[in-house]
């Protein structure tokens, strides 16, 4: 009799883990951490692109991602011919940028993932009759990428370039 009890214990005890096994979520298996993370200018818009992997993710989990960064842009006027005609005539604006996105991992608990961040505008600097305003340089430093799901974030190589 008493082993028979034993035997039942032991199913219930087997299959409570089992059961246990079956409920434990991605989330509390992951273990998130940021690889081969980099920033590109691209265009001449002066966009930047921010690439990362991240690993240690639970299988098909939702990640959201918070990337920002300082920016300094200038702004100068250009004539038909593509020259500066009058170098006093720029504008140079600062500001934060920012975006979020959301990736899925894939089913073994990876992202790679890629953002955005763009300049802001000149603002309400103009250009004379007949010429142009265009983008000059841009610079982002400052850049962290955050993965808010689970609070831990890096910081991205700065980025500049100078088209004029």
């Amino acid at each position: 009799m008493k082993t028979h009890h034993f035997g039942r214990l032991i199913i219930a005890v087997l299959a409570l883990i089992a059961i246990a096994g079956l409920t434990v979520s991605p989330v509390a298996a992951a273990h998130p951490r940021f690889k081969n993370v980099s920033s590109a200018i691209v265009g001449t818009a002066g966009r930047l692109q921010v690439s990362w992997t991240e690993l240690g993710l639970g299988s098909a989990q939702v990640i959201d991602y918070h990337v920002s960064a300082k920016v300094s842009a200038v702004y100068v006027c250009i004539n038909n011919a593509g020259i500066q005609p009058n170098a006093a005539n720029k504008q140079t604006v600062y500001g934060p940028v920012e975006t979020t996105t959301s990736f899925s991992a894939d089913r073994t608990g990876v992202v790679r993932g890629s953002a955005y961040l763009t300049p802001p505008s000149p603002g309400s600097f103009r250009c004379p009759s007949g010429q142009t305003t265009v983008l000059a340089s841009v610079s982002y430093t400052d850049d962290p990428i955050i993965d808010l799901t689970h609070g831990v974030g890096i910081t991205v190589p700065n980025a500049s370039i100078v088209y004029l």
